[in-house]
């Protein structure tokens, strides 16, 4: 995770930018037709919880568990990390 910068307006506006993504899921709930809610009482996690997966913010190592579980895939069909160029130059700046 990193944060980002943004001039707007006169005034700073912080922007945090995660290095994962659940694209991956979001894809799979699509092509298996399942509706959030639906999958989210399937695998027994909150309506905050699902937002978070949504919004790629970090959610705990057990839920994507029990998500893996649920769905009956591995990891790395749920997350990516995400590439230099999704994460944007101010990360690349800071870690050169």
């Amino acid at each position: 995770m990193y944060i980002a910068k943004h001039l707007t307006m006169a005034y700073i506006m912080y922007e945090v930018v995660y290095m994962l993504t659940y694209e991956p899921l979001r894809i799979l709930l699509v092509k298996r037709n399942l509706k959030k809610m639906e999958f989210a009482s399937m695998v027994g996690i909150t309506a905050p919880t699902l937002a978070k997966l949504m919004q790629d913010k970090p959610v705990t190592l057990d839920v994507l568990d029990r998500v893996c579980e649920t769905l009956d895939v591995e990891l790395h069909e749920v997350i990516r990390r995400r590439g230099k160029d999704e994460r944007g130059s101010d990360h690349d700046a800071k870690n050169d």
